[in-house]
């Protein structure tokens, strides 16, 4: 019988902050129709950083949201996205985006704050046992960070753990998040 994890307070005080998707996810264990897959195909492009056309139209969809969210105040504002699973994959992704983003929006770029360094193994212990897997080596610019307004991207959320760890971390080097704003949102029927 799985047990229900204890959720630390921290993560629920940055999920009671405002939190934007803008399109649902419908996984693909689950049958979809036209319009689903469209938005299965725009996220799957978007992750993998290859196609200009969709980081560009992703990035008008953010800016659009930061500016009419924060207007001239976006400009004393810092933008992040929670890392990819690894540096490679981090700045396929996330440079250009960032850019574009920043550019549309006047909001300030915070790529350069946040740095994944490779991978470390890890061992992680269950009820069932001992479980090694590769985890990220992130850093955080803590003078770029401290005393910064954040909003936060990030691609997916699904349960809200990854960004609520990624939010605490930003928030004990300085930096207070504002917003977190997600592509997409994972359903579940």
């Amino acid at each position: 019988m799985k047990t229900k994890r204890e959720i630390p307070e921290n993560w629920k005080s940055v999920w009671r902050k405002d939190m934007q998707f803008f399109y649902d996810y419908l996984p693909t264990k689950y049958m979809a129709n036209k319009n689903e897959w469209s938005i299965r195909e725009l996220i799957w492009h978007f992750k993998d950083g290859d196609n200009e056309k969709v980081t560009s139209k992703v990035a008008a969809i953010i800016a659009k949201q930061i500016r009419k969210q924060y207007a001239d105040k976006a400009k004393d504002m810092l933008f992040v996205c929670v890392p990819a699973s690894n540096e490679e994959k981090n700045r396929q992704r996330y440079e250009h985006f960032c850019e574009e983003v920043c550019a549309l929006s006047g909001i300030r770029n915070g790529y350069q704050a946040i740095k994944v360094e490779g991978n470390r193994l890890a061992i992680h212990e269950a009820k069932d046992g001992k479980h090694i897997k590769n985890t990220q080596i992130i850093t955080f610019d803590a003078e770029a960070l401290k005393g910064q307004k954040v909003v936060v991207f990030d691609d997916i959320i699904t349960n809200g753990h990854t960004y609520a760890r990624f939010a605490v971390a930003l928030e004990a080097h300085g930096a207070e998040v504002q917003s977190g704003y997600f592509l997409g949102r994972t359903l579940m029927r």
